[in-house]
Protein backbone atom coordinates (compact mmCIF):
# COMPACT_ATOMS: atom_id res chain seq x y z
CA UNK A 1 0.00 0.00 0.00
CA UNK A 2 1.14 3.47 -0.94
CA UNK A 3 2.32 6.04 1.39
CA UNK A 4 -0.36 8.34 -0.11
CA UNK A 5 -2.90 5.86 0.20
CA UNK A 6 -2.27 5.26 3.80
CA UNK A 7 -2.35 8.82 5.01
CA UNK A 8 -5.94 9.06 2.43
CA UNK A 9 -7.25 5.93 4.80
CA UNK A 10 -6.47 8.01 8.00
CA UNK A 11 -8.20 11.06 6.66
CA UNK A 12 -11.24 9.12 5.83
CA UNK A 13 -11.47 7.28 9.21
CA UNK A 14 -10.69 10.59 11.06
CA UNK A 15 -13.92 12.26 8.90
CA UNK A 16 -15.65 9.71 10.86
CA UNK A 17 -15.11 10.05 13.98
CA UNK A 18 -16.91 12.85 14.57
CA UNK A 19 -20.07 10.60 14.44
CA UNK A 20 -19.29 9.92 18.30
CA UNK A 21 -19.00 13.52 19.41
CA UNK A 22 -21.52 16.50 20.29
CA UNK A 23 -23.35 17.07 16.41
CA UNK A 24 -23.98 13.11 14.97
CA UNK A 25 -25.35 12.60 11.58
CA UNK A 26 -25.24 10.25 8.71
CA UNK A 27 -22.06 10.66 7.04
CA UNK A 28 -22.26 9.98 3.10
CA UNK A 29 -18.65 7.97 2.87
CA UNK A 30 -17.49 6.55 -0.44
CA UNK A 31 -14.07 4.59 0.09
CA UNK A 32 -12.81 3.57 -3.06
CA UNK A 33 -8.94 3.89 -3.06
CA UNK A 34 -7.06 0.84 -2.64
CA UNK A 35 -9.70 -1.34 -3.91
CA UNK A 36 -11.38 -0.99 -0.06
CA UNK A 37 -15.87 -0.53 -0.80
CA UNK A 38 -17.62 -0.25 2.03
CA UNK A 39 -20.94 -2.14 1.40
CA UNK A 40 -22.83 0.80 1.61
CA UNK A 41 -21.72 4.43 1.58
CA UNK A 42 -24.17 5.96 4.42
CA UNK A 43 -22.37 4.55 7.58
CA UNK A 44 -24.96 4.78 10.85
CA UNK A 45 -22.55 3.10 13.51
CA UNK A 46 -18.92 2.26 14.34
CA UNK A 47 -17.43 0.28 17.10
CA UNK A 48 -13.85 -1.16 17.71
CA UNK A 49 -13.49 -5.13 18.78
CA UNK A 50 -11.05 -6.30 21.42
CA UNK A 51 -8.88 -7.27 18.58
CA UNK A 52 -8.98 -3.82 17.02
CA UNK A 53 -10.86 -4.11 14.11
CA UNK A 54 -13.20 -1.46 13.13
CA UNK A 55 -16.62 -2.32 12.55
CA UNK A 56 -18.97 -0.19 10.34
CA UNK A 57 -22.80 -0.63 10.07
CA UNK A 58 -24.85 0.63 7.22
CA UNK A 59 -28.29 0.14 5.29
CA UNK A 60 -26.64 -2.58 3.48
CA UNK A 61 -25.11 -4.83 6.04
CA UNK A 62 -22.03 -4.34 8.03
CA UNK A 63 -18.02 -3.82 6.92
CA UNK A 64 -14.87 -5.17 9.30
CA UNK A 65 -12.16 -2.84 8.46
CA UNK A 66 -8.42 -4.10 9.55
CA UNK A 67 -6.57 -1.11 8.95
CA UNK A 68 -5.98 -2.10 5.04
CA UNK A 69 -9.10 -3.94 3.62
CA UNK A 70 -12.97 -3.51 4.40
CA UNK A 71 -14.58 -7.42 4.34
CA UNK A 72 -18.56 -6.90 4.06
CA UNK A 73 -21.48 -8.90 5.49
CA UNK A 74 -25.17 -9.18 4.72
CA UNK A 75 -27.60 -11.43 5.27
CA UNK A 76 -26.16 -13.99 3.33
CA UNK A 77 -23.21 -14.46 5.90
CA UNK A 78 -25.81 -14.88 8.66
CA UNK A 79 -27.08 -11.49 9.51
CA UNK A 80 -30.87 -11.01 10.56
CA UNK A 81 -31.25 -8.05 8.23
CA UNK A 82 -28.90 -6.14 6.18
CA UNK A 83 -30.24 -2.42 7.57
CA UNK A 84 -27.82 -2.35 10.57
CA UNK A 85 -29.00 0.78 12.91
CA UNK A 86 -26.77 0.25 16.20
CA UNK A 87 -23.64 -1.77 17.36
CA UNK A 88 -22.56 -2.77 20.48
CA UNK A 89 -19.17 -4.82 21.75
CA UNK A 90 -19.85 -6.58 25.17
CA UNK A 91 -17.81 -7.03 27.81
CA UNK A 92 -16.99 -10.27 26.88
CA UNK A 93 -15.73 -8.96 23.14
CA UNK A 94 -19.14 -9.93 21.48
CA UNK A 95 -20.31 -8.15 18.87
CA UNK A 96 -23.80 -7.84 18.89
CA UNK A 97 -26.45 -5.58 15.57
CA UNK A 98 -29.35 -3.97 16.14
CA UNK A 99 -31.11 -3.63 12.99
CA UNK A 100 -34.31 -1.24 12.02
CA UNK A 101 -36.83 -3.85 11.96
CA UNK A 102 -36.13 -4.48 15.79
CA UNK A 103 -34.24 -7.60 14.96
CA UNK A 104 -30.89 -8.60 16.45
CA UNK A 105 -27.80 -10.29 15.64
CA UNK A 106 -24.91 -11.64 17.69
CA UNK A 107 -21.58 -11.88 16.22
CA UNK A 108 -18.74 -14.45 18.24
CA UNK A 109 -16.22 -16.85 17.35
CA UNK A 110 -16.07 -15.57 13.98
CA UNK A 111 -20.29 -16.35 13.23
CA UNK A 112 -22.86 -14.38 12.78
CA UNK A 113 -26.03 -16.10 14.54
CA UNK A 114 -29.49 -14.54 13.75
CA UNK A 115 -31.54 -13.98 17.53
CA UNK A 116 -35.13 -15.44 17.04
CA UNK A 117 -37.04 -14.53 19.77
CA UNK A 118 -40.50 -13.16 19.83
CA UNK A 119 -39.54 -10.76 22.66
CA UNK A 120 -37.66 -8.39 20.58
CA UNK A 121 -39.15 -5.20 19.23
CA UNK A 122 -40.50 -6.77 15.31
CA UNK A 123 -40.88 -3.98 13.06
CA UNK A 124 -39.93 -1.26 15.47
CA UNK A 125 -36.63 0.41 15.29
CA UNK A 126 -33.80 -0.35 17.55
CA UNK A 127 -32.17 3.10 18.80
CA UNK A 128 -29.43 1.71 20.86
CA UNK A 129 -27.85 -0.99 23.06
CA UNK A 130 -25.79 -0.75 26.47
CA UNK A 131 -24.34 -3.32 28.51
CA UNK A 132 -25.06 -2.67 32.56
CA UNK A 133 -22.54 -4.29 35.12
CA UNK A 134 -24.14 -7.20 35.65
CA UNK A 135 -23.41 -8.05 32.12
CA UNK A 136 -27.40 -7.41 30.58
CA UNK A 137 -28.00 -5.84 27.65
CA UNK A 138 -30.58 -3.25 27.35
CA UNK A 139 -32.36 -2.63 23.96
CA UNK A 140 -33.81 0.64 23.11
CA UNK A 141 -36.27 0.99 20.76
CA UNK A 142 -39.71 2.09 19.69
CA UNK A 143 -41.21 -0.73 21.57
CA UNK A 144 -39.95 0.90 25.19
CA UNK A 145 -36.68 -0.92 26.45
CA UNK A 146 -36.25 -4.77 26.46
CA UNK A 147 -33.16 -6.42 28.64
CA UNK A 148 -31.69 -9.26 27.94
CA UNK A 149 -30.73 -10.70 31.20
CA UNK A 150 -28.13 -13.59 30.66
CA UNK A 151 -26.67 -12.86 26.94
CA UNK A 152 -24.28 -16.15 27.12
CA UNK A 153 -27.75 -17.88 27.78
CA UNK A 154 -30.62 -18.93 25.44
CA UNK A 155 -31.63 -15.97 23.42
CA UNK A 156 -34.61 -17.79 21.80
CA UNK A 157 -35.92 -18.30 25.54
CA UNK A 158 -38.58 -15.50 25.89
CA UNK A 159 -37.90 -16.07 29.94
CA UNK A 160 -34.55 -14.34 29.35
CA UNK A 161 -36.15 -10.95 28.14
CA UNK A 162 -38.02 -8.34 30.63
CA UNK A 163 -39.78 -5.06 28.62
CA UNK A 164 -40.62 -2.18 29.85
CA UNK A 165 -42.99 0.46 28.60
CA UNK A 166 -45.24 3.25 29.21
CA UNK A 167 -47.47 0.58 30.90
CA UNK A 168 -44.26 -0.14 33.77
CA UNK A 169 -43.77 3.49 34.05
CA UNK A 170 -41.48 4.41 31.05
CA UNK A 171 -42.18 4.67 27.60
CA UNK A 172 -43.57 3.50 24.25
CA UNK A 173 -40.27 5.07 22.68
CA UNK A 174 -36.71 4.94 24.26
CA UNK A 175 -33.69 6.33 23.03
CA UNK A 176 -30.96 5.11 25.07
CA UNK A 177 -30.27 3.51 28.24
CA UNK A 178 -27.13 4.35 30.66
CA UNK A 179 -26.67 2.81 34.12
CA UNK A 180 -25.07 4.87 37.24
CA UNK A 181 -22.79 4.24 39.77
CA UNK A 182 -25.52 2.96 42.01
CA UNK A 183 -27.11 1.31 39.84
CA UNK A 184 -30.04 2.93 38.71
CA UNK A 185 -30.99 2.54 34.70
CA UNK A 186 -31.68 6.01 33.08
CA UNK A 187 -33.19 6.30 30.05
CA UNK A 188 -33.89 9.27 27.21
CA UNK A 189 -37.58 9.01 25.72
CA UNK A 190 -39.44 10.90 23.80
CA UNK A 191 -40.85 12.51 26.75
CA UNK A 192 -37.66 13.19 28.54
CA UNK A 193 -35.39 11.47 30.52
CA UNK A 194 -36.19 8.86 33.64
CA UNK A 195 -34.53 6.80 35.58
CA UNK A 196 -35.68 3.09 37.44
CA UNK A 197 -34.60 2.91 41.00
CA UNK A 198 -32.22 -0.11 41.06
CA UNK A 199 -33.81 -1.10 44.52
CA UNK A 200 -37.35 -0.57 44.02
CA UNK A 201 -37.48 -0.63 40.20
CA UNK A 202 -39.71 2.29 40.54
CA UNK A 203 -39.54 4.77 37.36
CA UNK A 204 -39.11 8.19 38.06
CA UNK A 205 -38.86 11.88 35.88
CA UNK A 206 -35.42 14.06 35.93
CA UNK A 207 -37.39 17.01 35.87
CA UNK A 208 -35.30 19.25 38.73
CA UNK A 209 -35.98 23.21 39.55
CA UNK A 210 -34.58 25.65 36.41
CA UNK A 211 -34.84 22.87 33.70
CA UNK A 212 -33.95 24.89 30.75
CA UNK A 213 -36.76 24.21 28.14
CA UNK A 214 -36.05 22.53 24.91
CA UNK A 215 -36.55 19.02 23.41
CA UNK A 216 -33.99 16.89 25.08
CA UNK A 217 -32.43 14.96 21.85
CA UNK A 218 -29.83 13.09 23.24
CA UNK A 219 -27.87 12.10 27.54
CA UNK A 220 -25.21 10.73 29.14
CA UNK A 221 -23.79 10.20 32.47
CA UNK A 222 -20.31 11.50 33.37
CA UNK A 223 -17.62 10.26 35.41
CA UNK A 224 -19.38 11.36 38.18
CA UNK A 225 -23.13 10.68 37.49
CA UNK A 226 -23.72 14.54 36.51
CA UNK A 227 -26.50 14.70 33.74
CA UNK A 228 -25.45 16.10 30.28
CA UNK A 229 -28.05 16.58 28.03
CA UNK A 230 -28.58 18.38 24.20
CA UNK A 231 -31.12 19.73 22.84
CA UNK A 232 -32.81 20.46 19.48
CA UNK A 233 -32.02 24.45 19.94
CA UNK A 234 -28.13 23.10 19.76
CA UNK A 235 -27.32 23.59 23.35
CA UNK A 236 -25.55 21.21 25.92
CA UNK A 237 -26.45 21.53 29.26
CA UNK A 238 -24.56 19.68 32.74
CA UNK A 239 -26.47 19.45 35.73
CA UNK A 240 -24.31 19.53 38.79
CA UNK A 241 -24.24 20.45 42.46
CA UNK A 242 -28.76 21.34 41.90
CA UNK A 243 -27.02 23.53 39.04
CA UNK A 244 -27.79 23.98 35.27
CA UNK A 245 -24.57 25.35 33.74
CA UNK A 246 -24.12 25.49 29.46
CA UNK A 247 -21.76 23.56 28.14
CA UNK A 248 -21.97 24.01 24.45
CA UNK A 249 -23.86 26.50 22.25
CA UNK A 250 -24.17 26.12 18.66
CA UNK A 251 -24.26 29.73 18.39
CA UNK A 252 -21.09 30.11 19.55
CA UNK A 253 -19.47 28.30 16.26
CA UNK A 254 -20.97 29.92 13.64
CA UNK A 255 -19.05 31.41 11.40
CA UNK A 256 -19.88 34.03 9.00
CA UNK A 257 -19.11 32.57 5.71
CA UNK A 258 -20.74 29.25 5.49
CA UNK A 259 -20.98 28.02 8.77
CA UNK A 260 -19.55 25.27 10.81
CA UNK A 261 -22.49 23.63 11.96
CA UNK A 262 -25.38 23.77 9.77
CA UNK A 263 -27.80 21.80 11.80
CA UNK A 264 -28.27 22.72 14.96
CA UNK A 265 -29.98 19.38 16.70
CA UNK A 266 -27.80 17.62 18.88
CA UNK A 267 -28.41 14.24 18.23
CA UNK A 268 -25.44 12.49 20.22
CA UNK A 269 -22.76 12.88 23.09
CA UNK A 270 -19.91 10.66 23.35
CA UNK A 271 -17.29 10.57 26.68
CA UNK A 272 -13.88 9.69 25.86
CA UNK A 273 -11.32 8.90 28.50
CA UNK A 274 -9.96 11.81 29.00
CA UNK A 275 -10.52 13.11 32.80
Amino acid sequence: MTHMCKKTIQLLLLLLFPVLLLIHKRIPLRITVCKMVLAESNVSAIAQDKAGYFWLASESGISKFDGKNFINYTTENGLSDNNVACLLVDSKGNLWLAHENGSLTKYSEGKFTPVICEALPKDKKIFSLSQDRKGQIWISSAAGAIVILNPEGNLSDKANYKSYTSQEGLSQFVLSAQQDKSGNIWFLTDVGIKSMDAKSGKFDFFRPEGMPFGQITSFLLDENDNVIFGTSNGIVYKYRNKQFETIFDYRNYITTTSGVITNNFVYTLFKDSKK
